[in-house]
């Protein structure tokens, strides 16, 4: 989806110079018109179709005015082959000049309404730019805690839910936290360089808020990440001890319950032998036989009992 308008209020707008483009979930076909028309560096435009691309600053060093490309992921929900909600991240390539900003996403964008607000709250390149920034470290916090409430809702269902779908969903969070975390430090190193080495976003006054703020965001998404990744592995850890000393119980119960079955087989077999044994010219021998063999098995099993094999 292609989009174009000026920067600044409505009310503004005759009076604007500043113009935004934004491609969402773009194509290499919808790239080619841009490329020509505002004459973008083309390597630029191909990092935000490579779905592997890292954070990373390009041009921005004010020598010709506002020139550069600060490239960002974004995080995305998707579901996984178990159908749980997985968070991933698609680059978002943010190209600036003096008087044009061009947005482009391979992944459609949930954050596009914030931008447009941005868009009509900002009228120059700089501003606008570090909000786009601030913005997209505000939906990593969102996506963080997104996971961390997950993880915390889990804790209740440790006990009780079935082992398999609960290394499922663990294998689901951990998914999204390797994604949020590669770009979270990825997207940190580029907003720290933004406000050190600059000096674009240091002569905005705005801009520079912003980017303090976007600081401060991923500062906390990335410490959020690290604190619920931990959880997870303590998680996992525990349901792997669970279902360990669920097996334990299970081998001991029918190891009990072996030895009390093998009971009554042996005094049978005792007493099947050709040869003399008692009770055995007496019609009452049959039920002498069952009822030691009955006794004998209720021994053996309060005495397992008392030792708490079940």
């Amino acid at each position: 989806m292609l989009q174009s308008r000026t920067l600044g209020p409505h009310n503004a707008a005759q009076t604007a110079t500043c113009q935004w483009v934004h491609v969402d979930a773009a194509t290499v076909d919808d790239v080619q018109p841009l490329v020509a028309k505002y004459h973008l560096p083309a390597p630029w435009v191909a990092a935000a179709l490579n779905p592997h691309a890292d954070p990373r600053l390009e041009g921005l060093d004010g020598k010709d005015g506002v020139q550069g490309l600060i490239l960002l992921r974004v995080p995305y929900t998707t579901q996984n082959p178990n159908n749980h909600q997985v968070f991933e991240t698609a680059p978002l390539a943010v190209i600036m000049r003096d008087d044009l900003v061009v947005t482009i996403s391979g992944q459609p964008l949930s954050i596009l309404p914030d931008i447009e607000r941005l868009g009509a709250a900002h009228d120059n390149v700089p501003a606008f730019a570090a909000g786009i920034v601030q913005t997209v470290c505000h939906e990593f916090t969102d996506a963080a805690e997104d996971v961390d409430a997950d993880t915390r809702a889990m804790e209740s269902r440790v006990t009780n839910s079935s082992h398999n779908d609960l290394l499922l969903e663990i294998m689901a969070l951990s998914k999204s936290l390797v994604f949020l975390g590669a770009a979270l430090n990825h997207s940190h190193t580029v907003v720290h360089k933004l406000l050190n080495t600059t000096s674009i976003f240091a002569h905005d006054g705005i801009g520079a808020v912003l980017l303090h703020r976007a600081n401060i965001e991923l500062g906390q998404a990335l410490t959020l990440n690290d604190s619920t990744e931990k959880i997870l592995d303590q998680y996992n850890a525990t349901i792997s001890a669970i279902v360990a000393n669920n097996l334990n119980l299970i081998m001991k119960v029918l190891t009990s319950v072996s030895i009390i079955l093998a009971i009554p087989p042996i005094i049978s077999g005792i007493w099947g032998q050709n040869t003399w044994l008692p009770w055995s010219n007496h019609d009452y021998g049959f039920w002498v036989v069952v009822g030691l063999a009955l006794a004998l098995s209720l021994i053996v099993a309060w005495w397992l009992r008392r030792k708490e094999y079940f």
